[in-house]
């Protein structure tokens, strides 16, 4: 018998958070998965040999807080999703809330990773908050980012056809298959000008694109890859393939079909691959109208 999935959900006792949690709760009862909210502390115990009775008193100062974290959280928990006590384990842990978080997850060897869009800083007004940028940068599992979801919608998967794209299109067939949810997959086409043009620009030349014909010949070829991959995933989904910036054409086709869920991989957990998440990718996460679940090439 396989191991129960485990999902990990970040939770400052925000609003941002309480959406965390709604959408960590309904996956992991999706999944039949373990649930686990992690609460992050700041450091306040100093070692301080000069007067240690300082540091006595902050480990008071931390159990207290802790110990009011705990049963704020349960509150809190109940209330967004009917949870008893003992359907959900509490983590609190301390330090910097990204890293912190990080080794909590890698502890329980979580299979997911669930955040709010906006950080635990308090600036509000980021799209995408210090602490879901670092999640999302550095963790070796696949991160959702929750935004509110105003109705179910469709699953939409950005790919460009290459292996990282693989795991997030099957991830998102299954997604769109469990929910009973249409399922979009999205391609973006950007045209390099000719060589000979771009080098011509400092001396008054210009760059006007290919003919129509070059535009639609590619999207039809796009297009037709995409009904292929939609055969290999044996799913039925809508194929969008457009001419422009990748990042800004993925976050528009996910607000033109209304999308409750945007699926993207990125690159792999391992050595340097692990330290980059690709710059569409961190474009879309950031920018994204609805919640965005990034997944890794293993």
């Amino acid at each position: 018998m396989s191991e129960k999935q485990r999902v990990l959900v970040a939770c400052d006792l925000s609003e941002s958070a309480d959406e965390a949690i709604r959408q960590a709760d309904a996956w992991a009862r999706e999944h039949d998965a373990e649930l686990f909210v992690c609460h992050v502390i700041p450091d306040m115990v100093m070692t301080n040999p000069l007067f240690p009775q300082r540091t006595e008193g902050e480990a008071v100062g931390f159990v207290e807080l802790a110990g009011t974290a705990v049963e704020r959280l349960h509150e809190r928990i109940g209330e967004l999703t009917g949870r008893a006590e003992g359907d959900y384990e509490v983590l609190i842990a301390s330090g910097q809330a990204a890293p912190a978080l990080l080794r909590e997850a890698d502890d329980i060897h979580a299979s997911m990773i669930v955040v709010g869009s906006r950080g635990m800083s308090g600036i509000e007004r980021l799209l995408l908050g210090d602490v879901a940028r670092k999640i999302v940068r550095y963790a070796t599992v696949p991160v959702l980012v929750a935004r509110p979801v105003q109705k179910k919608g469709m699953v939409l998967a950005a790919t460009d056809f290459s292996d990282p794209a693989l795991p997030a299109l099957l991830e998102a067939a299954s997604i769109a298959r469990a929910r009973g949810a249409r399922l979009g997959l999205v391609h973006c086409i950007e045209m390099a000008p000719d060589p000979a043009v771009a080098l011509s620009a400092p001396f008054g030349g210009g760059w006007s694109g290919p003919p129509p014909e070059v535009y639609d010949s590619a999207r039809s070829a796009a297009e037709s890859m995409l009904r292929d991959t939609a055969e290999r995933l044996h799913a039925e989904a809508e194929v969008f393939a457009e001419v422009g910036n990748a990042a800004r054409t993925i976050i528009d086709t996910a607000e033109r079909t209304q999308a409750e869920l945007l699926v993207i991989g990125t690159h792999g957990r391992t050595g340097i691959s692990r330290l980059l998440l690709g710059s569409v990718a961190e474009k879309v996460v950031r920018g994204a109208p609805c919640s965005v679940l990034v997944v890794r090439l293993k």
